[in-house]
C-alpha cells in the first residue's frame, strides 16, 4: 500500500486504518467502505478540504493499493 501525501501524520493515519486488510484477499467493496469511513474521520478531525481516491494496481497476483489525497483549495 502506498499513500500519496506530503503529511507524515496523514500517511501514518491512513496506513493504520487499512492495516487490518493487509495480506488479505482483495475485496474492492471492503476497501471502498473503509475509504469512506477514513474520509469521515478526517472531516471529524478538521480536514474538511481533503478527499481520498483509491486505485488498486494488479501485478503478479498481488494488489498494490494506491491511495491519493486531494487537497481542495478554497
Amino acid at each position: 500500500m502506498s499513500v500519496d501525501t506530503h503529511s507524515k501524520f496523514l500517511r501514518s493515519f491512513i496506513k493504520q486504518k487499512f492495516s487490518s486488510l493487509y495480506n488479505r484477499p482483495f475485496d474492492y467493496n471492503k476497501f471502498k467502505v473503509l475509504l469512506d469511513e477514513t474520509q469521515r474521520d478526517l472531516v471529524s478531525y478538521g480536514f474538511f478540504l481533503i478527499t481520498l481516491d483509491l486505485k488498486p494496481e494488479y501485478k503478479n497476483n498481488r494488489v498494490n493499493l494506491q491511495i491519493t489525497l486531494n487537497e481542495r483549495i478554497g
